[in-house]
């Protein structure tokens, strides 16, 4: 009876650690799947188009297509995006979408350790027109594919964000 029991317990043990190891690796690869960064000047003038560059790199083994929407290298909406004006957060004042499905053509293919980058106009999606230190970062939900662009239900979300980049307008 006591060696049933103490089978049990290191049969328990051993499961509980195997699915601890399996989580923590799907944790590492979720933190290091995709990296971002945002670059802006240190300053602008009042009048001054906003424009700054984002970059996403893979960081993993695979090549993974990316949906661009939500994102900077989207050319016709700047969501994903945290902005601040003397520390309170801006809304976005473009216009938003209701879309169909993605097409092949709004996913980006980046192969392994490939950093894509894109410029962009701050100013035409938020207010900088005010003299203030603004604050801008990447917070988004990326949404992407292993490989080439598949099926929607085969995408996964991964939670994508870039240390804060500060910049006076004067």
């Amino acid at each position: 009876m006591k060696i049933l029991m103490t089978a049990k317990l290191l049969l328990w043990s051993t499961l509980v650690a195997a699915s601890a190891a399996h989580l923590k690796a799907e944790d590492a690869r979720d933190v290091q799947l995709f990296s971002a960064s945002i670059d802006c000047l240190s300053s602008y003038k009042t009048t001054d188009e906003v424009m700054c560059d984002f970059s996403l790199t893979n960081n993993g083994e695979s090549a993974y297509s990316v949906l661009k929407w939500n994102t900077p290298l989207n050319d016709l909406a700047l969501d994903g995006l945290t902005v601040s004006r003397d520390g309170e957060e801006l809304s976005p004042q473009g216009i938003r979408m209701k879309r169909e499905d993605p097409a092949a053509s709004d996913f980006l293919t980046i192969a392994p350790g490939e950093t894509v980058s894109s410029k962009f106009d701050l100013s035409s999606e938020y207010d900088t027109t005010k003299a203030a230190e603004y604050t801008v970062a990447v917070d988004l939900y990326l949404e992407y594919v292993k490989g080439s662009v598949g099926s929607p239900e085969e995408s996964e979300l991964f939670y994508l964000s870039s240390s804060d980049v500060s910049f006076q307008v004067a």
